[in-house]
C-alpha cells in the first residue's frame, strides 16, 4: 500500500494532478507485517540535472520517510529510478535517540541486519554486528575508548572482525566538535603502525587538507580540498524566497526557477563547486553543482504533513 501511495504522489507531480487528501494526513504503515501510525512523515526527490542554456532535470530516485509518535521505529523507502525493486530501511530506537536495529530489504526480501550495543550508560557504541543475509558474511566493529591526558580529545580504537577474522585496526581522534582529525591505521597482527592520516577543517567545518602519511614506504600525500570551501558563500544555508511557492503538482517547474536564479548567485561570487541549502515552512531544496562542467544534482524535501 505505501509503495501505491508514494508511486503515484511522485507521479502526479510531473502531470499537474493534486491529490489533497494525501497531503498532511496521517496513515497507517506497515513494518514487518504489523500496522503501526505514522505521525511524521516527508518525501524526497533527488535529479541528475545539466544547466547550461536548457535546464535538464532526470529523476535518479525518490525517497518516502515514515516515523511513529516517538520515533522509536522509523523507515525510509527508496524507489531508484530504472530498478524494479524498492529499497527499505527499517530503524529501531530505544531511549534517547540510541539506534538498535537496523534492517534493510531488497523488494520483499530481507538484504542485511545491523545491531548496535553501547557502553552502559552512554551514547558510546560498543559494538557493531553487521550481517549480510545475501553473502552469508558476518562484520563485527568492536570500539575501545580513551582520552587524551593533556586537551581532552576522545581516542577510539576500532577493530574490524569478517567472520571471526580481525581484518583491520584503526584508532580515531575526535575534537571537540565531534570530527575526526587524525587517524591511525594499525597492523592487527602486531599493533604497530601502518599509516597516519591528519585532516584539518576549515572555519565553516569543511575539510581542508588530508596528510596522509605510510610508514612503510616513508611517503606522504597532501590532498587539498578546493579554493571554494574556504569560503561560506559556496557552501552556504540560505532561507528560501517568499516569490517561490512549492506545490506537489509542479515540482519540477519550481525547481528550474530556483536552478536559474541560483546560477547567477554562484557566478557572481566565483565559485566552482557550490552546494546551497534553501529552506522554507514548505520543503528544503539541496543544489550542488559545477559552473565549469554545468552538471550536478538537485533534491527537493517536503513534508506529508505537518509535524515532522
Amino acid at each position: 500500500m505505501l509503495r501505491r501511495v508514494f508511486l503515484i504522489v511522485c507521479y502526479l507531480s510531473f502531470i499537474g494532478i493534486f491529490l489533497p487528501r494525501l497531503a498532511y494526513s496521517q496513515f497507517n504503515f506497515i513494518v514487518e507485517g504489523k500496522r503501526v501510525l505514522a505521525t511524521h512523515s516527508k518525501t524526497e526527490c533527488l535529479y541528475d540535472i545539466i544547466y547550461k542554456d536548457t535546464c535538464y532535470l532526470k529523476m535518479i530516485d525518490s525517497v518516502n520517510y515514515v516515523a511513529n509518535a516517538d520515533s522509536s521505529i522509523c523507515m525510509d523507502v527508496h524507489y531508484p529510478a530504472g530498478s524494479k525493486d524498492s529499497v527499505k530501511n527499517i530503524y529501531y530506537f530505544v531511549e534517547r535517540r540510541k539506534l538498535i536495529l537496523k534492517r534493510q530489504f531488497i523488494g520483499d526480501k530481507l538484504f542485511k541486519e545491523i545491531k548496535y550495543s553501547y557502553l552502559s550508560g552512554s551514547n558510546l557504541v560498543d559494538y557493531i554486528i553487521e550481517f549480510n543475509v545475501a553473502t552469508n558474511r558476518a562484520q563485527k566493529d568492536s570500539f575501545s575508548y580513551t582520552y587524551d591526558r593533556i586537551n581532552g580529545d576522545l581516542i577510539r580504537t576500532d577493530f574490524l572482525k569478517i567472520n571471526n577474522n580481525i581484518e583491520k585496526v584503526t584508532k580515531q581522534y575526535f575534537d571537540k566538535q565531534n570530527r575526526v582529525f587524525k587517524i591511525i591505521d594499525l597492523f592487527p597482527e602486531t599493533m604497530d603502525i601502518k599509516g597516519i592520516e591528519d585532516i584539518t577543517f576549515t572555519e565553516n567545518g569543511q575539510i581542508l587538507e588530508r596528510s596522509v602519511y605510510n610508514i612503510g614506504s616513508g611517503s606522504s600525500r597532501i590532498f587539498k580540498a578546493p579554493d571554494e570551501l574556504k569560503r561560506d558563500s559556496c557552501f552556504a544555508r540560505f532561507a528560501l524566497s517568499g516569490k517561490y511557492k512549492f506545490s506537489q503538482t509542479g515540482t519540477v517547474d519550481f525547481l528550474k526557477r530556483i536552478i536559474a536564479d541560483q546560477k547567477k548567485v554562484v557566478a557572481n561570487i566565483g565559485c566552482i563547486d557550490f552546494e546551497h541549502t534553501l529552506k522554507s515552512v514548505d520543503c528544503v531544496v539541496r543544489f550542488k553543482g559545477n559552473t565549469k562542467t554545468h552538471t550536478g544534482q538537485i533534491s527537493v524535501e517536503y513534508n506529508l504533513n505537518r509535524k515532522f
